[in-house]
């Protein structure tokens, strides 16, 4: 028998406002340090004390994307193992000195150092300076100590010297002692362990791996992808080659050979190197793969990271012999690198390009983040249906949950999407193969190229 002792009974129904889903960091960056504990995951924000986390290309890595990054961006950096040594080059020396050197020590970060004499005189009498940044930049003079060693910081390489047969003579004025330091590396199979802890708990957008990596190590990443996006989490690499040894002629056929063999829709590989204007005034020499990922993250999903508008690039220095030739031999290649245009002072991003095939539609970064939304927005949107009946009703607020998700990008200021459209083809057995729908994406155009046609004419004739 019924029960008529009645009242008013309230249910919340979730989950129909709109709201997309948040909370994860914009990037994750992996990188081989001096200091941090390999396969932690550290959250760090722009003004993040990174001692914690020594020196190396991780650290390198992260203060080259704050540079070009938002100011509340947040990111997940986990150390990977520097499995491979670091190295310390000889030592140049030019000058007339008499002085003797020993360069030993373990380098913890990449560094062009030149220790020049300022002061002549022996030890614990003449003056030095030196510089990390191939001159560009130098320390307050210090006096050369009386045992002769001189530790480079912060790479961690000493230089000892001895006094020659005249002490005196041993440091004249102007000599000048040079050599490089490079920093641990991790190799691939590191890299993709660091990938994989950081992505067991966060699902960031992209991933910025601040290691070289060559043709062999792009295609390890691109398997990554394809894995990751199979397990539903969908997500693109940034990458980098290594600092060019000859010119850079050769740098570019270099690129270009390892870009005949290779194609991956979701792997970006920054070709531009140059210098980098850092926040504590040195040019390092260095890829532009972290001041790209900063501007990745300061780009809406559909904005190109080559607006002009919107991302000049004010931190860095193209290398000598650089031309707009190798930038669009590059571009057309399939590579991210900056270019100049006449008329402008800045440097640009001349494309967001992926290394996708030239008949793929994901040849831009923009058009991946935009996809990539889309399939998290609308898959979540689709996971509340799951198990839930599957007859009309059904079908209907299916359909109804995936478009409210996808008008969250077409009602984005800036939009996202200009439109799209859900599709439900007729006569599907849902009871054997479930409900299939096709997703229609309209996005918004970017202007690649723009023509003004000109006519000179007299209007009183």
């Amino acid at each position: 028998m019924p029960s008529f002792y009645g009242d008013v009974y309230e249910t919340i129904v979730d989950g129909v406002s709109g709201l997309s889903a948040g909370g994860d960091p914009s990037c994750q960056i992996v990188g081989s340090c001096s200091l941090g504990e390999v396969g932690k995951k550290y959250l760090l924000g722009k003004n993040s004390d990174l001692s914690v986390l020594g020196e190396g290309n991780l650290v390198d890595g992260i203060r080259d994307f704050f540079l070009t990054a938002p100011a509340d961006s947040v990111i997940v950096a986990v150390p990977t193992t520097g499995d491979i040594a670091g190295s310390l080059s000889t030592v140049t020396k030019t000058g007339t000195g008499t002085a003797t050197n020993a360069l030993t020590g373990t380098p913890k970060c990449n560094a062009e150092v030149i220790l020049e004499i300022t002061k002549a005189g022996a030890l614990n009498e003449a003056r030095a300076k030196y510089s990390t940044d191939g001159g560009d930049t130098y320390t307050e003079e210090f006096i050369i100590p009386v045992g002769g060693a001189v530790t480079i910081d912060p790479c961690g390489a000493v230089i000892t010297f001895t006094e020659g047969g005249t002490p005196a003579e041993s440091f004249v004025l102007g000599d000048t002692y040079s050599f490089t330091a490079t920093a641990p590396k991790s190799s691939l199979a590191k890299v993709i362990e660091g990938v994989n802890a950081g992505l067991d708990l966060y699902s960031p957008e992209f991933v910025f791996v601040a290691e070289d990596m060559d043709d062999t190590g792009w295609a390890g990443l691109g398997s990554l992808a394809d894995t990751y996006y199979s397990a539903h989490k969908p997500v693109f690499f940034i990458t980098k080659p290594a600092l060019p040894s000859g010119d850079v002629d050769t740098y570019v056929s270099d690129l270009m050979t390892k870009r005949a063999t290779f194609a991956h829709r979701f792997v970006v590989v920054c070709a531009q190197y140059g210098e980098i204007i850092g926040a504590d005034g040195k040019l390092p020499a260095r890829n532009g793969a972290g001041i790209l990922s900063g501007t990745i993250a300061s780009a809406n999903v559909n904005q190109s990271v080559g607006e002009v508008n919107a991302f000049p690039v004010t931190v860095f220095k193209m290398p000598s012999g650089w031309t707009e030739a190798h930038s669009k031999t590059l571009d057309d290649g399939g590579f991210t690198v900056l270019r100049r245009y006449a008329g402008l002072k800045s440097l640009f991003w001349a494309n967001g390009r992926t290394m996708a095939e030239s008949i793929s539609d994901y040849q831009f970064i923009e058009v991946v983040r935009t996809v990539f939304k889309a399939i998290r927005i609308s898959r979540v949107a689709a996971l509340g249906s799951l198990q839930g009946a599957g007859d009309s009703i059904g079908i209907e607020r299916l359909k109804a949950n995936i478009n409210t998700a996808l008008n969250t990008m077409v009602k984005a200021v800036p939009r996202e999407l200009t439109g799209f459209q859900v599709l439900f083809p007729d006569n599907q057995d849902i009871v054997n193969n479930g409900a299939a729908f096709e997703l229609e994406l309209y996005g918004v155009p970017i202007l690649r190229k723009i023509k003004l046609f000109l006519k000179y004419m007299y209007k009183e004739a």
